[in-house]
């Protein structure tokens, strides 16, 4: 089930030690197994704060979106976000990081200001950082300009 590292998937998309998550649910049935999904979760955060998983593994170009859940500017370019997602999806990964979960990766990145998009190429480099409100159409111009899609 679980790949040559020993680790395993989680129900949140991350790749989680295996010893890890053994040891959650061990835990977890003692205190009643009823959390055992809740805290997974919570494992796989912590797996990845410390730098397994995210950023997404190379191969093909992502962007980071980096937001806040109350942001309305965010909610709008989660939208357009999405909507390039499914028209692109075997192209180029899509990944939302917010800020109280994921607070590791705006200070890894120095992210200050949402809603900011953070472009890696397929070998996983930062190649360029949008802050603000990007309008779909200019999103997909710079995508092409990227060389992240081709149409």
């Amino acid at each position: 089930m679980g790949d040559k590292n020993g680790s395993l998937p989680c129900p949140c998309g991350l790749k989680t030690p295996a010893s890890l998550i053994r040891v959650v649910f061990m835990r977890s049935l003692k205190a009643g197994g009823g959390l055992f999904l809740m805290v997974a979760i919570l494992a796989c955060q912590v797996a990845a704060a410390l730098g397994q998983g995210f950023p997404p593994p190379p191969g093909k170009p992502a962007i980071i979106e980096f937001a806040r859940p109350a942001c309305p500017v965010c909610r709008a370019m989660e939208k357009i976000l999405l909507d390039i997602k499914a028209r692109y999806r075997d192209r180029l990964e899509i990944h939302f990081a917010y800020i109280e979960p994921d607070e590791y990766l705006f200070k890894k990145f120095g992210i200050t200001i949402v809603p900011t998009q953070v472009f890696l190429d397929a070998a996983g480099r930062e190649v360029y950082r949008h802050e603000g409100l990007f309008p779909e159409e200019e999103l997909t111009r710079k995508l092409r300009e990227l060389q992240f899609i081709r149409e």
